[in-house]
């Protein structure tokens, strides 16, 4: 028998932002933490989202095997709070190859 899930939409207004830059290099071509950060504030801004709290990782590489300790703050905690939205700049940021 199979079996049935039950599916609860929320729609949050609150987000979290999560911010990444690898080097220099990235900050000079546009990708730095500041304009992240103010991309994602105004993405959030015409939705009406309110930013609970900003995790960053200032000159980490993307790569799974690289500790990140914004980013494990961060999922430690969307673990406990699964009623908001996540929103970093570009899927890069988030992670290394994850696109593929």
């Amino acid at each position: 028998m199979k079996k049935k899930f039950k599916i609860k939409i929320r729609i949050a207004n609150r987000v979290y932002l999560y911010l990444r830059v690898s080097s220099g290099e990235q900050v000079s071509d546009g990708y730095g933490l500041d304009s992240q950060l103010r991309a994602c504030q105004e993405f959030c801004a015409k939705r009406g989202w309110v930013i609970v709290e900003v995790f960053s990782d200032p000159g980490k590489s993307g790569w799974i095997d690289v500790e990140r300790p914004g980013f494990l703050r961060m999922m430690a905690t969307l673990r406990k709070d699964r009623n908001a939205n996540l929103v970093f700049y570009d899927y890069s940021r988030f992670a290394r190859d994850s696109e593929k």
